[in-house]
Order: C-alpha cells, then sequence, then structure tokens
C-alpha cells in the first residue's frame, strides 16, 4: 500500500468534502434559527411577507456576524464590544425594514430573543 503523500489530490478531495460538510450543517443551524427567530418575532412584531423576508436575511447576516465575534481569538471584553457593535449594526438595519411601532415592538422583543 502506497503512503498517502503520494495521492495529494485525493487528501485535497476528501479535506474539501469535510470542510463542505461541515459549513453546510453551520449554515442549516443558521438558517434554523434564524426562521426560529423571525416566527418569535413574527406575532409581536407584525411583519408582511416582504419584511419577512428581509427580516429574516438580516437576521441571518447578524446571527453570522455574531458566530464570527464568538469564535474570535479575542479578550472577553473585546467580544462584547464587538457584540454590541453587531447588535447596534443589526437595529440600523432594521430600521430600513420595519416602521416605528414595529421597531419598537422588534426592540423590546430582542431583549428577551437575542440578548448579548
Amino acid at each position: 500500500m502506497k503512503p498517502l503523500h503520494k495521492y495529494p489530490l485525493l487528501i485535497l478531495s476528501m479535506f474539501l468534502l469535510l470542510f463542505t460538510v461541515n459549513v453546510q450543517a453551520q449554515d442549516d443551524k443558521v438558517d434554523k434559527k434564524a426562521n426560529e427567530l423571525v416566527r418569535a418575532y413574527q406575532a409581536e412584531v407584525g411583519l408582511t411577507i416582504e419584511q419577512a423576508t428581509e427580516f429574516q436575511k438580516a437576521i441571518k447576516h447578524y446571527l453570522i456576524k455574531r458566530k464570527e465575534v464568538k469564535v474570535m481569538d479575542a479578550s472577553a471584553q473585546d467580544k462584547t464590544s464587538m457584540l454590541k457593535d453587531v447588535s447596534d449594526m443589526e437595529n440600523k438595519a432594521m430600521v430600513a425594514i420595519l416602521d416605528a411601532k414595529q421597531m419598537k415592538a422588534y426592540k423590546k422583543l430582542k431583549k428577551e430573543l437575542q440578548p448579548m
């Protein structure tokens, strides 16, 4: 039997397959969490169909950002500060999607559903 280092393409292919499966599993988790949050916000915020689509995209985007911050090699204090920044950016993104009344309900519920 030949050593694996004689098969660099096989090793690369195996690595890419494992990486792809891992990324897809993580993406599925983010999608599931984003959908759960949209359903939770829906009743209180009163999203239209059009808003729900944009809202879900924004929620997913900022869930990914939070996840990136949490795995960073940084101090707890720096991570907390960055997570606050991400939360503030999410609020600004939601201003473009929600009206004033919906925004008020969103901010109130966000403290419960998405605590830092």
